[in-house]
């Protein structure tokens, strides 16, 4: 039913007798009644509908849904917000599988606010993305695609539960983590005092193993005093990864100086370093991943470093 009953048949009232019960009737259909002047609290026994041309609501006051309410938008339904109202929501909002959220304005995330994206899930971004400095930390961990300028003005984490994809530019100001892949479909170019960090070590004084996974340039000093071997493995290796060892002011003593071997497929020995001034001299070389091994790439003297 979607009204209260006539009391008498289509409304109609003709002079003649008022039945008790049709008092009765009428006294109870408005004790139902919602009171718009008033107000009041209501608990109907089963959803009230609206439909037709729909409802209007003009809320001067301020709103609230109960602990335990729902508020449901079925499949094709729209929900629309012009331009000069807010939405707050303090509590966590979540999209499920499948959904898509739509921002045609400004989306604010308040201080202490966490904007999450749960493992398995994708965050794609096809206009500018910009993060403002406020001494916080942006934090993705899942896969992210952006297609856009994109300003990263605060620090950011990229976590290593998934890859980032970069399509147009982009600026770091701050400190960016990178815990996964990164693929950039344009150049890298740094700007004002911003530099590209080698993972660098100091050569050790024994034989030793090395992986690209912790190590991008291995620096041995004129301290050494014996032969070492230094092999590197594959752990972390992918097409294209370099490996780089320098021994600058090596001793000339033929029992002094770094064999560098890798170990897959087998233990091979590729160069050595050695302070020598006659002969075959490398005092640096750089390996590459290629192929599924390890080879050698380039190697020289300090002066042509």
């Amino acid at each position: 039913m979607s009204h209260n009953a006539y009391v008498r048949e289509f409304g109609i009232w003709n002079p003649g007798v008022v039945f008790h019960g049709e008092l009765q009737a009428l006294d109870q259909t408005l004790f139902k009644a919602i009171n718009g002047d008033d107000g009041g609290t209501w608990a109907p026994l089963i959803p009230i509908i609206i439909g037709g041309a729909g409802l209007t609501s003009r809320f001067v006051g301020t709103s609230f849904m109960q602990n335990g309410s729902v508020l449901h938008f079925n499949s094709g339904s729209t929900l629309t917000m012009d331009g000069g109202s807010q939405a707050f929501i303090s509590a966590d909002l979540t999209l499920n599988s499948g959904s898509t959220l739509t921002s045609f304005g400004t989306v604010t995330i308040a201080s202490d606010a966490l904007l999450e994206a749960a493992a398995g899930s994708t965050v794609r971004v096809s206009g500018n993305f910009e993060t403002i400095s406020a001494g916080g930390t942006s934090t993705f961990g899942a896969d992210c695609f952006f297609n856009a300028f994109c300003d990263f003005e605060a620090s950011v984490t990229f976590g290593a539960g998934g890859d980032v994809s970069f399509q147009g530019p982009t600026t770091f100001a701050g400190q960016a983590n990178m815990g996964g892949g990164v693929v950039m479909s344009n150049n890298l170019a740094m700007s004002g005092t911003g530099t590209v960090l080698w993972r660098v070590v100091p050569g050790a004084k024994e034989d030793h193993t090395y992986s690209v996974s912790q190590v991008d340039e291995i620096v041995v000093d004129s301290s050494l005093g014996t032969a070492v071997t230094y092999s590197i493995d594959n752990t972390g290796a992918s097409e294209g990864k370099r490996i780089r060892i320098s021994a600058f002011g090596l001793p000339a003593n033929v029992n002094i100086g770094v064999t560098i071997q890798k170990l897959s497929p087998s233990p091979t020995v590729l160069t050595a370093l050695s302070g020598l001034t006659q002969g075959l001299v490398r005092e640096w070389v750089e390996l590459v991943f290629l192929g599924g091994t390890w080879r050698l790439s380039a190697a020289g003297t300090r002066y042509d470093h």
